[in-house]
Order: C-alpha cells, then structure tokens, then sequence
C-alpha cells in the first residue's frame, strides 16, 4: 500500500493517528478555555523521508527501502498571568552594602510555596 494523505495515522502502529488526534483535542481544547485570546493553534505534522539501503535490480542499483520517522507537534500560545505589582525598599545588610528587596504588597490568597 503506497502511503498517502488518507493513511499517515497507521504509521507507526496507529499510534501517529492517535498523537495526530490528541494533538488536534489540546488545540481545541485551547481554543475553548481562552476564546478571548485571538492566537493561532498550531498541529505541526511533519513527515521526515530517508532512503534506506540500495540493491541491485536489473543490473542497475535502486532504492530498497525508505525510512519514515512521523512528529506530531501542538504549537499553543504562551500563558502568561497578568501583570503583578511589587514594593521595593532599600535595605542594608549587617557589613552596609545596600540590598535591594521587592515583595507582595499583601500575601497572595493562593501561595504557591511555603
């Protein structure tokens, strides 16, 4: 069977149709958890061809084999947070050099550390 369009997700065992798949759903997914956000989702797929060995047909040489490697890359746009805010005060240590120190105007409500 000559490889085309319609059957690249058999590669690899089906498994490229499922990471084909699976890459389309976080894209959509994307797209429905920031609708506001008017960015390009991205399915890369990219099909990588490398001849194989060479044998001898009718006394000339030819292609015996290609290689196909298949990737399947989601490209999302960045997240990022919303611009924060710190106070900045002016400190010195014990031998008198100044340290500069910015913090949280007030504790977040959800810390992500200690």
């Amino acid at each position: 069977m000559d490889i085309t369009h319609k059957n690249i997700g058999d590669l690899d065992g089906g498994g490229i149709g499922y990471a084909i798949d699976q890459a389309i759903a976080e894209a959509m997914r994307d797209c429905t958890g920031r609708p506001g956000l008017d960015k390009d989702r991205k399915v890369i797929i990219q099909l990588s061809f490398k001849p194989g060995s060479a044998a001898l047909q009718d006394n000339e040489t030819g292609l015996n084999t290609i290689g196909i490697i298949a990737t399947v890359k989601p490209v999302l746009p960045p997240r990022s947070g919303g611009e924060n805010f710190l106070q900045v005060r002016v400190e010195h240590n014990a031998n008198g050099d100044k340290v500069v120190r910015a913090a949280f105007p007030q504790a977040p409500l959800l810390s992500g550390g200690n």
